[in-house]
């Protein structure tokens, strides 16, 4: 589905492709650990620090009880060297 085509795009060098299907994945899947974890980490490949921290806090915010969305949270924050981002997570 969405990660596959998002891969595929990345894979070609088409980043505004990939972003694009990477948002109507969440958009489509907004509880998806796995669609948000690949979306952040590519995010973060891009030096863009800030739209990954908010890609990840989104999941904690739609699933607040669910410890992996926590625990992806502070992943990233922690890759990112973000203090105030790792004591929220």
């Amino acid at each position: 589905g969405y990660l596959v085509a998002a891969r595929a795009y990345d894979g070609q060098n088409r980043s505004a492709g990939a972003e694009r299907v990477y948002r109507e994945g969440l958009a489509a899947h907004p509880d998806s650990r796995d669609l948000t974890q690949a979306y952040a980490r590519w995010l973060l490949q891009r030096g863009r620090e800030d739209a990954a921290e908010t890609v990840a806090e989104g999941l904690t915010d739609r699933a607040p009880a669910r410890v992996s969305s926590w625990r992806l949270l502070e992943q990233i924050c922690a890759s990112t060297g973000n203090s105030p981002c790792i004591a929220r997570a």
